[in-house]
């Protein structure tokens, strides 16, 4: 793989001419579709990557959602600040989306500066980061956010893990778990005989392949599809790594009884 090829990766947008030693900081806009309030941004940063053997090389790209509108300061505060909690820049908040811009900015300065390999390395690996954002779902009462990360920052692997945010369609507000289903034990059992199916199909072992501290739980991600609930355990949430992620899909059909009046069909 080329890093011409590598950097469309990262980033599927025009890309303007990058310079030859300084780190390049790009901004895109993708339109919403419909009436999605919601319309995906991106920040892309570059460091290196000239010549065919480039000493080092870095691209880091940040897609991420914004709105516009009376909504649009609180949803930096709600959704913005989460999307850093979620890149893991815990200790820096934005008011607005200026700010959350420079904050990315400055986050992908300190990565870059962190880049260091020996000169007389055979091999210099690129490192890389991708946020990759999308509107799973959208209609007139909840809007769910799907985030998937991936690095490589050096080590024997990288990582990948996923995020969800569920909104109120009207306020762009987060809901909690119990503003989807009103019987969350009810929730756990339903997931619970997914995850048993799910096991199966894997050729595992349940509960002795999974890594439950006190018995079966729900993931900590949970988005409100189209079709039904998303619940997914990011690696090493319950398993090795090796069994990567985990992925349930419950059907709405199947939680008809417990479904707010956001979900309910």
């Amino acid at each position: 793989m080329t890093y011409n090829k590598t950097l469309k990766w990262l980033c599927n947008t025009a890309i303007a001419t990058m310079f030859a030693s300084t780190p390049f900081l790009h901004s895109c806009v993708n339109a919403p579709a419909g009436s999605n309030p919601i319309t995906i941004d991106s920040l892309t940063y570059t460091s290196g990557c000239e010549g065919n053997e480039p000493k080092r090389c870095l691209n880091i790209c940040f897609e991420y959602p914004t709105t516009k509108g009376e909504s649009s300061r609180q949803f930096c505060l709600d959704v913005l600040n989460d999307y850093l909690r979620f890149v893991e820049i815990e200790d820096k908040q934005c008011a607005n989306l200026d700010e959350f811009k420079t904050l990315l900015h400055n986050y992908s300065r300190s990565v870059d500066s962190s880049y260091i390999y020996p000169d007389d390395a055979d091999i210099i690996p690129e490192w890389f980061i991708k946020v990759k954002t999308e509107v799973m779902h959208s209609d007139n009462r909840v809007v769910t956010l799907k985030y998937s990360y991936s690095d490589y920052r050096g080590g024997a692997h990288g990582s990948y893990y996923y995020h969800y945010l569920n909104l109120d369609a009207k306020t762009l507000r987060p809901l909690a778990l119990t503003d989807l289903v009103c019987d969350v034990p009810q929730l756990t059992h339903i997931a619970e005989q997914h995850l048993i199916a799910k096991a199966k199909d894997l050729e595992l072992q349940y509960p002795d392949d999974f890594m439950f501290d006190n018995g079966f739980a729900l993931p900590n991600e949970i988005g409100a599809g189209s079709n039904g609930l998303v619940l997914h355990y990011n690696i090493y949430e319950v398993a090795p790594y090796a069994l990567g992620d985990i992925e349930l899909h419950i059907n709405y059909s199947e939680l008809t009884s417990i479904l707010s009046d956001k979900l309910e069909r």
